[in-house]
């Protein structure tokens, strides 16, 4: 830098001089002779350049100073400061110094940063991978590289690396619809099998436009083997019950048939088949909860009316509702005929109504409707029963969960018809929704799809 300010003062020295002598040779030659010209100039310009050198060293070297300082900012160096001077470009040093604390204190906050977002990625406990939106590998943690057994990651296409088809997919379906994608895939490892909850995020400009995904890979495979452990258990043991309970009920019935006992021994047998229809139910419930949550489970998809299976569930529950005298009002509106499984969806149907009836008070109303609603067909039970607290309605659809439990109890029921519904509106591709206040009544309504897309 000294080296190139040093050429800049001397050049411009020298032109100056040259200036002043070329005038006075000029004048020189015009008044006198050309030899008293030459020697006068020459002696001139030495004199000159002396001057002007001095002149544009003062004027130059501040401005050196400042190209200086801003060359090493930009080169990186945010710790170098200018040392202040009494010049006319003097009051340019604070302004640079605190440019250059502005600069060091941002690349502390980057680096700070980016600390943490490493810190944070490679202890997350799950393969996290960054795709640009050219599909090329930018980052990845160690756990994504021990898992799926891929080396020499930078900058390398991702399709061509990955060699699972059901994850590329997953990250197309993101870069295509610029939403994030979650769903559970089982990938096979060697031996063995792995369950992993996929969760592909778009990462997005202020503009919109994508800039690339990232993709976490939550492995669940430990929280499968229980879920399958749990539901083997309770099928088991609902098998294996099944059959005493039925001999039970069975040996109660034909007994209270038969007679001959005192009252006594008549009031045991009647409140063993009692319980016997209750565990029963339960076990039987139990059984069909079982069933739903395999993963095998298949629908027998058809169009249905459900309207008519409306009229088949009143039927069915007319007779509880006399006994309580509470009259059920239907309201149809619409088409409602939907892709379906019937009998499916008559078990959401009477789980439903059945328990608006036993929560509703004697002589009350249940309002139910069907009403079609653009691509879907509502199905709306409304009662003006004992209602539900807001903090409870979460859950509701829990297995076992009672709100009132002794009045449960009295009606028999299992506590697994909400977790039934639940599950198959999940298969149905049905939404549920509960609005309820505590002792004024509760509102089901299950909105099923008129037509099921083939990527449902």
């Amino acid at each position: 830098m000294k080296k190139f300010e040093w050429h800049i003062n001397v050049i411009l020295a020298m032109a100056l001089a040259e200036g002043a002598c070329l005038f006075f040779y000029w004048f020189l030659a015009w008044v006198e002779n050309v030899t008293t010209a030459v020697v006068v100039t020459s002696v001139l310009l030495v004199l000159f350049s002396v001057i002007a050198y001095r002149f544009v060293l003062g004027f130059t070297r501040p401005w050196g100073k400042v190209v200086f300082a801003i060359k090493r900012l930009a080169d990186g160096d945010y710790t170098f400061r200018t040392k202040p001077t009494e010049d006319r470009f003097g009051l340019l040093v604070p302004y640079i110094n605190e440019l250059a604390d502005k600069l060091e204190k941002s690349k502390h906050t980057l680096e700070h940063q980016k600390d943490q977002l490493n810190t944070l990625v490679e202890n997350l406990g799950s393969p996290l991978v960054f795709i640009d939106k050219n599909g090329k590998i930018i980052h990845t943690n160690d756990l994504f590289i021990q898992t799926f057994h891929i080396c020499h990651l930078f900058a390398q296409d991702f399709n061509d690396l990955m060699p699972y088809e059901e994850i590329k997919q997953i990250v197309a379906e993101t870069f295509q619809t610029q939403q994030t994608v979650r769903r559970q895939i089982v990938l096979n490892f060697s031996i063995e099998r792995r369950h992993f909850d996929v969760y592909s995020a778009p990462i997005l400009h202020g503009s919109g436009k994508i800039r690339g995904v990232v993709a976490v890979f939550h492995d669940i495979t430990e929280l499968k083997k229980l879920e399958k452990m749990r539901q083997d258990f309770v099928a088991n043991v609902s098998h294996e019950l099944k059959t005493p309970v039925t001999s039970i009920k069975g040996f109660a019935e034909t007994l209270l048939e038969v007679g001959g006992q005192d009252e006594l021994q008549e009031k045991f047998l009647q409140i063993i088949a009692t319980e016997s229809d209750r565990l029963q139910n339960l076990i039987n419930d139990l059984l069909e909860l079982s069933k739903i949550e395999q993963v095998g489970f298949r629908l027998d998809w058809k169009s249905v009316d459900l309207r008519k299976i409306l009229e088949e569930t009143k039927l069915v529950l007319s007779e509880k509702a006399q006994k309580k005298d509470i009259h059920i009002n239907i309201s149809l509106s619409g088409d409602t005929v939907v892709e379906a499984d019937p009998y499916r969806v008559k078990q959401i149907m009477m789980n439903v109504m059945s328990n608006a009836l036993d929560y509703s008070p004697q002589g009350s109303r249940v309002f139910v409707s069907l009403c079609e609603k653009e691509d879907r067909v509502l199905f709306t039970v409304a009662d003006n029963g004992i209602g539900i607290a807001e903090e409870e309605i979460p859950r509701i659809f829990e297995r076992f969960y009672r709100i009132d439990k002794a009045r449960s109890r009295e009606s028999g029921g299992t506590g697994l018809g909400l977790a039934i519904v639940k599950h198959l509106a999940e298969a149905l591709h049905a939404t549920i929704q509960v609005k309820s206040k505590k002792g004024q009544g509760t509102t089901f309504e299950i909105s099923f799809l008129k037509r099921i897309n083939e990527g449902n």
